[in-house]
């Protein structure tokens, strides 16, 4: 998870380089997280393309560039609906972060509305909301019940209680602002891939013990046939 001091620069980053970006696509090919694809922003021409990863997978949260686009599912998840019919086409009109915590808001500016994403890094609690002109919760990335049982869904957004965390360290100071978004999706796509193998493993097991189960059933039941039938 990105610290407090290493969001401040992406928040500078992106205000600095994507304001006024147009949101061409907002693809969620995972259910935690999803792919803003930007065109433009600041004095960049429109055919400069940004594809910004917004993740709120509890072990790597993070916002990252990537290389190339993510592929969309053949049914957007229920978040990303919401997403494409409100905030897709949209100007991205401010970055900043939100209460001095391990939170980012994007507010995106349409013809017909104004709305904002909202990246929340908190670890196991980690989400992404979609807040509308009032700042209400009208949509969430993962269930309120696992992230913060606070909120409400279309009720009023708030910060988490406690006190702001520390700074923290920046792991990619030596990093050029140009290269950070690039820099910090190389860096969590490399634990992810580990993590992903080992995810893979643990399925593998699961489903060969299940058929282990099923096929020790059948021999108890044939096992039975044949003491009847003697």
């Amino acid at each position: 998870m990105l610290s407090l001091v290493e969001l401040q620069r992406v928040a500078a980053v992106l205000s600095a380089e994507r304001t006024g970006a147009r949101i061409d696509r907002i693809v969620q090919s995972e259910p935690d997280e999803v792919v803003l694809h930007l065109s433009g922003g600041a004095d960049r021409p429109a055919g400069d393309r940004m594809f910004l990863l917004l993740s709120c997978r509890p072990r790597s949260a993070r916002i990252s560039q990537l290389a190339r686009p993510r592929k969309a599912p053949p049914q957007p998840p229920g978040f990303a609906q919401y997403l494409k019919a409100h905030l897709e086409g949209g100007r991205l009109r401010d970055v900043a972060i939100e209460g001095g915590d391990r939170q980012i808001r994007l507010r995106v500016e349409t013809r017909a509305e104004t709305g904002s994403l909202l990246v929340s890094l908190l670890g196991p609690r980690s989400n992404l909301y979609a807040l509308d002109r009032g700042d209400r919760v009208v949509a969430a990335a993962r269930p309120l019940a696992e992230t913060r049982r606070d909120l409400s869904m279309n009720g009023p957004w708030s910060g988490p209680e406690g006190h702001p965390p520390t700074e923290g360290r920046d792991r990619f100071a030596a990093v050029p602002d140009a290269g950070l978004l690039a820099a910090i999706e190389a860096h969590y796509a490399e634990a992810e891939a580990g993590d992903s193998g080992q995810r893979r493993r643990s399925r593998i097991r699961k489903a060969l013990k299940k058929r282990v189960a099923t096929l020790e059933k059948k021999v108890r039941l044939l096992e039975g046939d044949l003491e009847a039938g003697d």
